[in-house]
């Protein structure tokens, strides 16, 4: 699995774009998203600002999460437990060093699964994600590991169906930056 990606000025003009990326894999998706960016690098106690060139590998590891709305829930109560609880709880007990929060306004190609989110966590090594004490920033007791995994399974399943999301655990490479 592999994630692409684009910022265009004109949604119209991204047919060159998949004509490059189509022969690359088996299957390709492509959706229209609102970017949102909580935790770039600099922005936290985790890592410092960016200071590699773009094309070469970012540190850490990148966590991609594709995400479906229950439908027990309407888009914008799932937003509000996606934006106003999920971030800011797991912002304050894991490690994340960056979070880019996709929400999927529509897809652009045909059969694109039904996502309504895409989310790109990175963590600051495969370390911090392999040792629960530290993705939940726990400081080796494992009461308060308990703690938080039980707050951040409460908040995940209040907004996810589990078996409705996919994980890919990746490198990111930023080929081209834009300006902030």
């Amino acid at each position: 699995m592999a994630e692409f990606a684009l910022w265009l000025d004109n949604i119209d003009d991204r047919a060159p774009v998949e004509a490059l990326l189509h022969p690359l894999g088996d299957r390709m998706a492509g959706y229209l998203v609102t970017e949102s960016v909580p935790t770039d690098y600099g922005d936290n106690e985790w890592s410092g600002p960016r200071d590699w060139p773009d094309g070469e590998r970012s540190p850490g590891v990148l966590q991609l999460t594709l995400m479906e709305q229950p439908d027990r829930l309407t888009y914008d109560e799932w937003l509000v437990q996606w934006h106003g609880t999920q971030t800011p709880m797991s912002t304050r007990i894991q490690p994340r060093i960056r979070y880019v929060r996709n929400a999927v306004v529509r897809p652009l190609t045909p059969d694109a699964p039904p996502y309504r989110g895409i989310v790109e966590e990175v963590w600051p090594s495969a370390e911090d994600v392999n040792d629960p004490h530290r993705y939940y920033l726990s400081g080796g007791d494992d009461e308060v590991l308990a703690a938080h995994l039980a707050e951040m399974m409460d908040s995940v399943t209040a907004m996810l169906d589990l078996e409705r999301i996919r994980l890919a655990a990746m490198s990111e490479y930023l080929v081209r930056t834009r300006p902030r």
